[in-house]
C-alpha cells in the first residue's frame, strides 16, 4: 500500500528536475557565448557549436516537414555564407552569434506570430485552455493580447540586437544578447503575471505555477 506514492513520486520531480538541467545549461552556454563573442581567433569549428541552438530552435517549432525543410535550408545557408566570408570579417565569432541570436528570436516571433493569423487559435489562448475547462471571452480576449506581446517583444528583441551589433561596441551587444537575453524572457513572464492579476478576475487568473504545467503539457504533445 506504501508502494503507490514512493512510486509516483518521480513523476513529479524528474519534469522539474529536467528544467533546472536546462536552464542551468542554458546560463553556462550563455556564459561561454559571452566570452567567445568577442574572440577574433576563434575558428570555424565554432559555426557547428553556435549553430545547433538556434537549428535546435527552428525544427522544435516548425509544425510541419515543409516548414523544418525550408528552415534548416535557411539556417545552413546563413551559416554556410558565414564560413565562406569567415576569413574576411573583422569579428567572425561576433557575427556568429549575432546570427544565431536574431535568427532565434525572429523564429520565436513567427511562432507566435503565426497563431494570430485569422482562422487561427492565438498560442497563449491554446494554453489557457490546458488548464481552464471554461474560456471566458475576457480571458480569450486577454490570452490574444499576451500572444502579440510575446510576439513583439522577440521582434524588439531582434531589432534592438541589430541595432547594437551595427552601432555599439561588441561587448555591448554581447551583454544585451548572450548576457540579459534569460534575465529579460523571465522579466517579461513576471511583468505579464502581475498584469494578469490586475486585469482578470480570480476564476481567470493563471499562476506562474499553472503556467509551467500549459507549457510542459504543450510540449509533450
Amino acid at each position: 500500500m506504501n508502494a503507490g506514492p514512493t512510486d509516483r513520486e518521480p513523476e513529479a520531480t524528474d519534469p522539474m528536475n529536467a528544467w533546472i538541467i536546462a536552464a542551468l545549461a542554458a546560463i553556462a552556454y550563455a556564459a561561454l557565448a559571452h566570452y567567445m563573442s568577442g574572440r577574433a581567433e576563434i575558428g570555424e569549428w565554432t559555426i557547428l557549436f553556435v549553430g545547433l541552438p538556434l537549428l535546435f530552435v527552428v525544427v522544435s517549432f516548425a509544425r510541419n516537414i515543409r516548414w523544418m525543410i525550408l528552415a534548416c535550408v535557411a539556417a545552413f545557408a546563413a551559416f554556410g555564407t558565414l564560413a565562406w566570408l569567415w576569413p574576411t570579417l573583422h569579428n567572425p565569432a561576433g557575427w556568429l552569434y549575432f546570427f544565431q541570436h536574431v535568427g532565434i528570436n525572429l523564429t520565436l516571433a513567427l511562432f507566435f506570430g503565426r497563431t494570430l493569423v485569422a482562422g487561427r487559435r492565438p498560442l497563449v489562448t491554446a494554453l489557457a485552455s490546458i488548464v481552464h475547462e471554461e474560456m471566458t471571452p475576457q480571458l480569450i480576449r486577454y490570452t490574444r493580447q499576451v500572444t502579440i506581446a510575446w510576439a513583439t517583444f522577440f521582434v524588439v528583441c531582434a531589432a534592438l540586437s541589430a541595432v547594437l551589433f551595427f552601432f555599439a561596441s561588441v561587448e555591448t551587444w554581447s551583454l544585451f544578447a548572450n548576457v540579459l537575453a534569460l534575465p529579460l524572457i523571465g522579466a517579461m513572464f513576471l511583468i505579464e503575471n502581475e498584469v494578469r492579476k490586475r486585469v482578470l478576475p480570480k476564476r481567470d487568473q493563471l499562476g506562474l505555477m499553472a503556467t509551467f504545467r500549459a507549457v510542459r503539457a504543450a510540449f509533450k504533445s
